[in-house]
């Protein structure tokens, strides 16, 4: 059974499939909460790098990023500034070398832990964006962090792999980091009007219960245009509708999880 926790200050997303969310929700609640003046550290930790081009970082010959912090540079000097008033350890291809690097390491599972000890007392939050996969580099974050959200898109085949990913966190809790704990799951691209919709968003209230935030993400053009802009959707257009329903997540959330 999970347990809500009322302290949070590094947090993973997760979900092993893509096209859910994931990146979208980490950078808009990143942004929405350094707007009430919280410090944020956002961790690009997906050698996709959507994050980092979200926030306007785009650089494919960058130098120092994650990876280069994971391989052993110091870290203060991999943290960018951004205009969004938050800041981010960038990502770029070169990351995916990491993960063949990880299964050989002494202490594969707390490399990253070991690279954000140096700074995390710098922020308020820490959030970690995940790549779409169960992996090493997945069981780093979630040794890292405090808690996980998961963001779930409304549609059954996002269902059918859910209980794998919980699967690896309470693994993860029990045998490397017993502080973990499941901070929420986020029901994303949501259709008012569709009935799988409802009967999703019915069934995880039920099988879930308080671990499923009340706040709800629609689909919504405008928060799907605001990446290819190279900017969060506050910025983008505050007032649509996505916009308004990620402000939403940031207060619930807050209220949640602030120290």
């Amino acid at each position: 059974m999970w347990y809500i926790v009322f302290v949070a200050s590094i947090v993973s997303f997760a979900n092993q499939k893509g096209g859910v969310g994931k990146t979208t929700t980490c950078v808009n609640l990143a942004r929405y909460i350094a707007s009430f003046g919280y410090k944020i550290l956002l961790v690009d930790f997906d050698p996709q790098a959507n994050a980092s081009s979200a926030l306007g970082v785009v650089d494919k010959n960058m130098q120092n990023t994650i990876y280069s912090a994971m391989c052993g540079e110091n870290v203060k000097k991999c943290v960018y500034n951004t205009r969004f008033s938050l800041d981010i350890l960038p990502s770029t291809r070169d990351l995916a070398n990491v993960e063949s690097q990880l299964c050989v390491a002494n202490d594969k599972h707390f490399v990253l832990k070991g690279v954000l000890a140096d700074i995390k007392d710098e922020y308020d939050f820490i959030f970690i964006d995940c790549a779409p996969s169960i992996n090493y580099m997945l069981v780093n974050a979630l040794c890292a962090s405090n808690g996980v959200v998961i963001p779930l898109q409304c549609e059954y085949f996002a269902l059918e792999g859910l209980n794998q990913l919980l699967n690896t966190v309470m693994l993860t809790k029990k045998q490397l980091n017993k502080q973990l704990q499941l901070h929420g799951i986020l029901l994303t691209m949501h259709s008012q009007n569709t009935r799988l919709c409802a009967d999703v968003e019915k069934n995880m209230r039920e099988l879930f219960a308080e671990n499923v935030f009340e706040s709800v993400i629609p689909r919504n053009i405008r928060l799907a245009e605001a990446p290819s802009y190279r900017m969060p959707v506050l910025d983008y257009d505050g007032n649509c509708k996505g916009a308004k329903a990620y402000e939403q997540l940031a207060k619930e959330y807050l209220s949640k999880f602030k120290e």
